[in-house]
């Protein structure tokens, strides 16, 4: 087949189907991270008993941070099996994976229930959900912007990026359901089992769309015919690819530090440092992510009508950092009002990131090996980022919470735009290789 053919085959509907499989997709993955955080203010004790609650949390969010180190092994796993046998079923079972592990979470017993059993099943379910959520990412955006027209593929690549909202959107909704059957001091009891069980909704949907998507057209004729034996040892031994490599570790590990100790994090935020109840907390959560899912597609379509992916991706890092600190000490104020306008800023920008980092390795990457390049480059940038809400947690007894998440959020976005203007030519609307 020619290119005239890939071409025909990505269609703007086929790309809509695969990029709403895929924001559901990394919706989850991000919804049961922040479910998770959200939770721990709540189980910590149940869990990590300790002499303080302080403490105890702090053991839960070390937990959740040293389970990222699983991610590469699931990146370099699921990319390996992505590049040889095809990007959908592998895809299906990273996903389907996810879902379990997630669920599963609120079915443990206590610490005081069955002792350090319950501690170790815990880090062990963690353990899997970073191996399985390595792939899952990767996977949807990979198999999204190979489907996609050349000059719709920023676009259809923030899309998928609209699940970082989707996801804390399901998070309000669950907190609210979790609230209303589990009111009072049942909530902190019992409801943070109704958070995790909420899950299998969006899980379901996931999957159901997911099995009816086509498999790459890219990967069928450019990469199905001759499979690399070992693709990511193939990437790296090429100079040039290695060296985007490592600059695509660090662009993923700063855009992960910034979101997972900002927006990603601000539902607990909200929770620990200010005095706002459950139900306002609720609310500027899920305005900052409606925002996200409305800026992350505007952010696209601009990079697709751009010449230069880099230039706006290092820009957006830039302008995060700027934003981040005032908006921050707006959220500290616990006033409602200038906090929700607050929260549409953050939403708005935040996903600058998301929604062009993925297309922007896409692009430099060949088909034969992207699934392994992209699922690892991002697993190892994010197993560092883990330590975004604990280094926030630790650092905040001392410097406050506002200065403690502004040095985290900020790091990260300052680091990845030192390096992003060290990648390649931008190759906006070519063919991919």
């Amino acid at each position: 087949m020619s290119s005239v053919d890939i071409d025909k085959e990505k269609t703007f509907s086929n790309a809509l189907k695969i990029a709403t499989t895929s924001l559901f997709g990394y919706g989850f993955e991000l919804f049961d991270f922040t479910a998770y955080i959200f939770a721990s203010t709540l189980f910590a004790p149940f869990f990590f008993p300790s002499s303080s609650y302080e403490a105890s949390l702090l053991l839960s969010l070390l937990t959740v941070s040293l389970t990222f180190f699983s991610r590469p092994v699931g990146g370099i796993f699921f990319g390996h099996f992505g590049d040889r046998i095809g990007r959908k079923v592998v895809w299906f079972l990273a996903l389907a994976g996810t879902g379990l592990v997630s669920i599963l979470l609120g079915f443990l017993p206590t610490y005081q229930q069955v002792g350090l059993i319950a501690t170790v099943a815990l880090i062990i379910l963690r353990l899997l959900q970073g191996f399985f959520i390595a792939g899952e990412q990767a996977g949807g955006w990979v198999l999204t912007e190979e489907n996609s027209p050349a000059k719709w593929r920023a676009f259809f690549g923030s899309v998928v990026g609209i699940g970082a909202g989707l996801s804390q959107v399901l998070l309000s909704i669950a907190i609210f359901l979790a609230s209303t059957f589990a009111p009072g001091s049942q909530f902190a009891i019992f409801g943070w089992r109704i958070i995790f069980w909420f899950g299998a909704i969006p899980l379901l949907i996931a999957l159901i769309i997911r099995w009816r998507v086509s498999e790459s057209v890219e990967w069928k004729i450019k990469a199905a015919p001759k499979v690399e034996k070992i693709p990511l040892l193939t990437a790296l031994k090429n100079k040039s690819t290695r060296k985007f490599f490592f600059i695509m570790c660090i662009a993923f590990f700063g855009s992960n530090f910034f979101a997972l100790g900002s927006i990603t994090f601000l539902p607990s935020y909200l929770k620990l440092y200010t005095s706002n109840p459950p139900s306002y907390i609720a609310t500027i959560v899920l305005i900052a992510n409606l925002s996200v899912m409305a800026g992350a597609p505007i952010w696209g379509y601009l990079s697709d009508k751009r010449k230069s992916r880099r230039t706006l991706l290092t820009l957006g890092f830039l302008t995060n950092a700027v934003l981040l600190y005032p908006l921050f000490v707006i959220f500290n104020l616990s006033l409602v009002g200038i906090s929700l306008l607050a929260s549409v800023i953050l939403g708005f920008f935040s996903p600058m990131l998301i929604a062009i980092l993925p297309v922007w390795v896409t692009e430099n990457t060949k088909t034969s090996v992207r699934y392994s390049t992209m699922a690892s480059a991002y697993s190892i940038g994010a197993a560092f980022a883990g330590f975004a809400p604990y280094t926030v947690v630790l650092l905040s007894a001392t410097l406050g919470p506002v200065t403690s998440t502004a040095m985290v959020a900020i790091s990260g976005c300052l680091v990845a735009a030192l390096v992003i203007p060290f990648s390649p030519r931008d190759r906006v609307k070519q063919e991919l290789e």
